[in-house]
């Protein structure tokens, strides 16, 4: 059995990295503390917490335990919330934990609108293929995330020079949440 005690503790600790571990074992022994409330109220707290990696632990946490909270409809109405953070890794995590509690979430037509917004092409900005291929060229990381791709991310281009390209893969190149070709 965990010791809850010590959960306790480091759901409210000074560091973000003890309240995000706090939150992550919450989400697996959940089933397994002796004062549910007490474990529910510290991951609800950890839900608002300043730090974002402890949000997005705590929203992963909230759908691993999701069926064992007594109160379904607060910890639906959390799960709504993280879908309106502002950072996308929290929003995303909420929803891979919707995917899990969709079945006893109450207010379906609510979750439908969030992951619709989620998924929709809202708050998305437009760049350009051109301007992707530029970063590759000169070796540049490489980091956009929620964008749509206007044209052809073709590196197959004639007399393109193939030695920045290893340099740039070599480097961080993440592009998250397109739409686009590639």
């Amino acid at each position: 059995m965990p010791d809850q005690a010590n959960i306790h503790r480091m759901a409210a600790d000074e560091d973000s990295e003890v309240r995000g571990r706090a939150a992550s074992v919450l989400g697996e022994a959940f089933s397994q503390v002796p004062d549910k409330t007490l474990a529910w109220q510290d991951l609800h707290r950890l839900m608002g917490d300043e730090d974002s990696s402890v949000r997005w632990r705590a929203a992963n946490a909230l759908g691993e335990a999701f069926s064992q909270f007594p109160d379904k409809k607060l910890a639906g109405q959390d799960l709504h919330k993280l879908m309106r953070d502002e950072d996308s890794k929290v929003r995303l995590e909420t929803a891979s934990a919707l995917r899990v509690a969709f079945r006893q979430v109450t207010g379906k037509n609510l979750v439908w609108q969030d992951l619709l917004r989620l998924v929709g092409d809202e708050g998305l900005r437009e760049v350009s293929a051109s301007e992707i291929l530029d970063k590759i060229k000169k070796g540049e990381p490489i980091e956009y995330d929620r964008i749509i791709i206007k044209g052809d991310l073709d590196i197959r281009i004639e007399g393109f020079d193939l030695a920045p390209i290893r340099r740039a893969l070599n480097s961080c190149v993440n592009i998250f949440n397109f739409y686009g070709r590639f």
